[in-house]
């Protein structure tokens, strides 16, 4: 049975992370393609440094003209929010852990990019 990633590993490597995954604009093309202008608010499940976020979240704002979208990055690592905050401090970051979130609201888009799901063994999804 697949164990749930440890968060800290990725606290190790968050300053280096974007390096890492590379070019993000086809995650933000296709997340920022299933939007519709009605959509008012969204939740990225294992957002990281917040870069795919913030982009979509820009996408948000521009379906929108005028109104300030509710946009919220979700993610385990406490040093990866760290720079998401840094970064995009507009947009609110918010830390757990999958097994155990619960979040106090609703949103109209939840995406999760790239293999975020991979670390959260199937009976807690």
């Amino acid at each position: 049975m697949p164990v749930e990633q440890p968060y800290h590993s990725y606290d190790a490597i968050s300053a280096v992370y974007d390096l890492m995954v590379g070019d993000r604009k086809p995650a933000v093309e296709f997340y920022g393609s299933v939007l519709w202008p009605a959509c008012r608010s969204m939740v990225d499940l294992g957002c990281g440094t917040g870069s795919v976020t913030a982009a979509v979240a820009q996408h948000l704002s521009e379906l929108n003209p005028g109104v300030t979208p509710r946009v919220a990055g979700f993610d385990g690592s406490a040093q990866m929010l760290a720079m998401a905050r840094r970064a995009h401090p507009h947009l609110d970051w918010i830390e757990g852990q999958f097994s155990t979130l619960a979040l106090d609201q609703t949103f109209d888009v939840a995406m999760c990019c790239y293999n975020t799901l991979q670390h959260v063994p199937p009976p807690k999804l």
